[in-house]
């Protein structure tokens, strides 16, 4: 592109419309954070929020990999075991996102929410993007009317002893809460898909006038973006690698008619090296990933496939489904490419859901469904205002802004419910959920010891799994998903701390694990006295929550 053309581009952008997009992402994004917001406001004194927005264990895993990167790590490695080597090269957005923030002074649960934010805010901006390329001979008006619904659709509800129940199933997008999910390489995946069907749309929008060159060129870019989400978000990959696929056969299929063999070899050059590519590539990650002890639990995931029946996927789509079948018949009037391209996307993801591929990946089908799927859902809803507007000779201004308001008010009890339960959910509010300032601050001497050697905890509290955050070092038991062995650790190190073990063994212990620090907080129910029975333990650090002891 020249710079000629870059400029007249520039000059085309309507500024009070970006300010509107920008605004409305912006206020999405703070949406997405709201609840750790208030989270934080009620903060005991005394104590240190953890932050806990999302799966606490969870959060705690993933921040711990923004936490190396902070440290200066490159690569993420396992620090929940002493005995595994691991290194996980699939968390390197993790990686990415501590190296960002690794010359300030910001905690890692805190940059954990920065980075969901801020994703949050580019994956809105995308999908306005899109909705405003999707049903472009709309007014701008009604583009945020189908942008609203799509950010707020939620499934049917009824009221049951006085309380909000709605139609739902495990792992899905109901609501606003769920759609944008706080998992950083989540909203990240959905960055990178949507850049992707953008880039495929606009590819075949200008097709006829593409040279075999720049086939090549934007089979490369795309094969790119293909390759890096398989490396952190592979099962939406798949999803998004047989949308391409459904999106190509079909133009081929047209060319094929028309005899055009030189647009069919193009598309075939297309979609051979996309495939080929990042088909090996898919099959070297999995290799890589299934030396890992992680990748054990993929396989489990399996059993848990459920094929949602017809009427459940009516009550959990919601009112707005009302509106499909009379939107569809505009949306496929002009079927232009990236309107294809995402009704391929859709399409993929429910081929996927309903076929055998989760029990070949190692995985449930669930993970097949995406949450892109409501943009379809609010930009053919709101055309299928318009169509009732112009079916009943109304005011198209005025039905769509009356049906889009009774929609959203419609919406409000389920969003409402959902993000009650952001805020008392026990998942979310665990028992460290605010953790006394104590505890932190002998986490952070021991970071501060020039000594190597790993870290010893009770299994009580899961605190092993936050440790690695402030030392910097690897400890000997954490979570059942994050340690090897964990149930064997964890009755190990009970009987270290409960005194069950002889001198002898206890110093064997120690030393087989290269554990350099053993800590004991006031919130672990642990007597404090048996540690100090152990000859080779010294007192290094004290305060009213924690104490730490020295291997000597």
């Amino acid at each position: 592109m020249n710079v000629t053309n870059y400029i007249a581009r520039v000059k085309k952008i309507n500024i009070n419309k970006a300010v509107v997009l920008l605004s409305l992402s912006f206020i999405v994004a703070c949406f997405s954070i709201l609840h750790v917001i208030l989270g934080y406001a009620k903060t005991p004194p005394g104590t240190t929020y953890m932050w806990t927005g999302h799966y606490y264990l969870d959060l705690f895993y993933y921040v711990v990999f923004i936490a190396q990167g902070q440290h200066g790590h490159w690569v993420a490695f396992q620090q929940f075991a002493t005995d595994d080597p691991s290194r996980y090269y699939h968390w390197f957005p993790y990686i990415l996102i501590g190296q960002v923030f690794r010359f300030f002074s910001i905690s890692p649960f805190i940059v954990y929410w920065i980075a969901v934010f801020l994703l949050s805010f580019v994956v809105s901006f995308l999908i306005l993007v899109v909705i405003t390329k999707l049903i472009e001979e709309q007014a701008f008006p009604f583009q945020i009317a189908a942008f609203l619904l799509t950010l707020f659709a939620t499934p049917f509800f009824f009221i049951s002893s006085g309380e909000i129940q709605y139609y739902d199933y495990w792992f899905s997008y109901s609501s606003f809460f769920r759609r944008f999910e706080p998992i950083p390489h989540h909203l990240l995946g959905i960055i990178v898909i949507l850049v992707s069907l953008l880039f495929l749309s606009r590819y075949l929008k200008l097709f006829k006038n593409r040279s075999f060159f720049n086939t090549l060129k934007n089979s490369f870019v795309i094969t790119g973006l293909i390759v890096l989400l398989l490396g952190f978000y592979p099962f939406q990959a798949v999803v998004l690698l047989g949308g391409m696929a459904l999106s190509v056969t079909y133009y081929g299929a047209c060319f094929m008619r028309r005899r055009d063999w030189m647009s069919v070899t193009k598309l075939l050059t297309f979609i051979f090296i996309i495939g080929a590519i990042s088909f090996s590539a898919g099959l070297f990650f999995k290799s890589l990933y299934s030396e890992t002890f992680t990748a054990g639990f993929k396989e489990t995931e399996s059993r848990f496939h459920y094929l949602l029946s017809l009427k459940e996927i009516i009550l959990t789509t919601g009112p707005l489904i009302l509106l499909l079948p009379l939107g569809f018949f505009s949306y496929s009037k002009e079927m232009k490419p990236i309107r294809l391209v995402f009704l391929a996307f859709l399409l993929s993801s429910y081929l996927l859901f309903y076929s055998p591929a989760d029990a070949i990946i190692g995985t449930h089908n669930r993970r097949f469904i995406s949450p892109l799927q409501y943009v379809l859902v609010g930009a053919i809803g709101l055309l299928g205002i318009v169509y009732l507007a112009k079916r009943f000779s109304l005011s198209a201004k005025k039905t769509v802004l009356i049906i889009t308001v009774g929609f959203i008010l419609y919406f409000i009890p389920v969003n409402y419910q959902a993000f009650r339960v952001l805020l008392t959910d026990k998942n979310l509010n665990s028992p460290i959920t605010y953790l006394p300032s104590g505890i932190i601050d002998a986490m952070k001497f021991v970071r501060s010891r020039q000594d190597s050697g790993n870290v010893l905890m009770t299994p009580s509290q899961f605190l092993g799994t936050i440790i690695p955050v402030y030392t910097d070092r690897k400890t000997y038991v954490a979570r059942h998903i994050a340690t090897p062995n964990y149930l064997e650790k964890n009755i190990k190190a009970s009987n270290f701390y409960l005194g069950a073990m002889s001198k002898n063994e206890a110093k064997s212990f120690l030393t087989e694990n290269n554990i350099r620090f053993v800590i004991l907080t006031t919130i672990e129910g642990y007597d404090v006295h048996v540690l100090f029975t152990y000859p080779f333990l010294e007192r290094v650090y004290k305060n009213n929550d924690a104490v730490v002891f020295e291997v000597r």
